[in-house]
């Protein structure tokens, strides 16, 4: 019971980077892939999940083994390299937060049976979740996201279970037709599975607020733990969702890729209620909305925890106290997040939203990659702290991975490959 009560302490940054993680790319991505293409994606999801790997992992090695947050690491590289990491963030950090939030509030919409329009439930999606952070910050975000994890995997893999038990059950993998939707749709699954690469930064900051904590009890390998358990059970738990569409919806021949975000929501749970029944629908639609939840409050915390680290490494003199820092850029995030929802509302704000949010992370995946690469191979990481021989091949793999589907979008945008 110790040793359970040890490990269940140590637990924290893992179980925010799943609560980020598990949103969008998940419920909805990793879901649609399923309902439209079977199982034949999966190989998808699981390459995306390993070549990706090393470069999440970075943030908590990196902290855990210096001290340091990425950002901080970034500065000693070089200046050059905290604005290239500010400008990839920046670029796509407004829009990341108007899309976890639209697909929270629709989400809410469907559980309350009540909806004001999209822009107005995320006004007041993110007025609460700035009131939270703001009151309690990290302990409130760190007891939310575990509970809500764990419920709503175990109800996950449950529904699973029932569906492929099922009579009538086929597990189907037709070929993929190689056209424009089918390509940009694949690079789309690939931009947030599992998450942006920009999460590595958030989770080096949450783990050096653990060890603040517990100094005594997280250390490198106490950290490391904590992260595989939140990366691989994330990494599971997006093959089991495309499961579920691939058994639930692709026998229906559902479209859900131009569905708003009711429609949507209401298919999503739908796959639960009619594997484990009716009676489960409240259970279901709260937990898929409070991972939603814990997604968009965990995204309206991690980018303003950056932005108090990267305040100091880009004034180098001057800067405003971190509470303050922080305190603006949450306001900043949230409203700009809100001027987009508002910008691209409409029927299909939903669907628009996601895509570019997931296509934008898609194009600054390499470059961020790159950037972590080469701060865990380079001369600060101590050396007893440096990955296996493995892990530094896996580190090149996904960035010729990333580099190679990234350009492989350019060409397409610019009509030099036509499917």
């Amino acid at each position: 019971m110790q040793q359970i009560v040890k490990l269940w302490r140590t637990l924290g940054p893992g179980f925010l980077y799943a609560g980020a993680a598990v949103g969008v790319s998940h419920l909805v991505q990793s879901t649609k892939a399923g309902a439209a293409h079977g199982m034949t994606l999966l190989v998808v999801v699981l390459a995306a999940n390993l070549f990706k790997y090393p470069f999440f992992e970075a943030g908590p090695r990196y902290a855990a083994a210096t001290g340091q947050s990425l950002v901080q690491g970034y500065a000693r590289i070089g200046p050059w390299a905290v604005w290239l990491f500010t400008l990839l963030t920046a670029s796509t950090a407004f829009i990341v937060q108007a899309t976890v939030t639209i697909v929270t509030a629709a989400l809410f919409a469907h559980l309350v049976g009540f909806s004001l329009g999209p822009l107005w439930d995320s006004l007041l999606l993110l007025a609460l979740c700035a009131a939270i952070l703001l009151a309690g910050k990290y302990r409130y975000v760190d007891a939310l996201v575990k509970w809500v994890v764990i419920l709503l995997t175990l109800s996950t893999i449950i529904a699973l279970v029932r569906a492929y038990m099922a009579p009538a059950a086929q597990v189907s993998w037709p070929a993929w037709a190689l056209n424009g939707p089918n390509l940009v749709f694949l690079f789309a699954l690939i931009g947030w599975m599992p998450a942006p690469i920009d999460l590595a930064a958030w989770h080096s900051l949450w783990t050096l607020e653990k060890i603040r904590e517990a100094p005594n009890h997280v250390r490198l390998k106490e950290s490391l733990r904590d992260f595989h358990i939140g990366y691989w059970g994330t990494a599971l738990l997006a093959a089991v969702f495309l499961a579920l569409g691939a058994l639930v919806l692709y026998p229906t021949g559902a479209n859900l890729s131009a569905l708003g975000g009711a429609e949507f929501s209401a298919r999503f749970v739908g796959i639960y209620t009619s594997t484990l029944g009716q009676w489960t629908y409240p259970i279901i639609a709260f937990a898929a909305f409070a991972t939603m939840f814990s997604t968009t409050i965990t995204v309206l915390d991690g980018a303003p925890r950056l932005a108090a680290d990267l305040a100091p490494a880009l004034a180098k003199q001057g800067a405003w106290p971190a509470t303050r820092t922080y305190t603006l850029a949450l306001v900043a995030i949230a409203i700009g997040a809100l001027l987009i929802i508002a910008l691209f509302g409409g029927n299909n704000v939903f669907a628009t939203l996601i895509q570019m949010a997931t296509l934008a992370s898609f194009l600054t995946a390499p470059l961020m990659a790159w950037l972590n690469h080469r701060l865990v191979y380079g001369p600060h990481m101590p050396p007893q702290a440096r990955p296996a021989r493995f892990h530094h091949l896996v580190s090149v793999l996904g960035l010729v991975f990333l580099t190679l589907f990234a350009l492989t979008y350019l060409l397409y945008l610019i009509g030099a490959i036509k499917p």
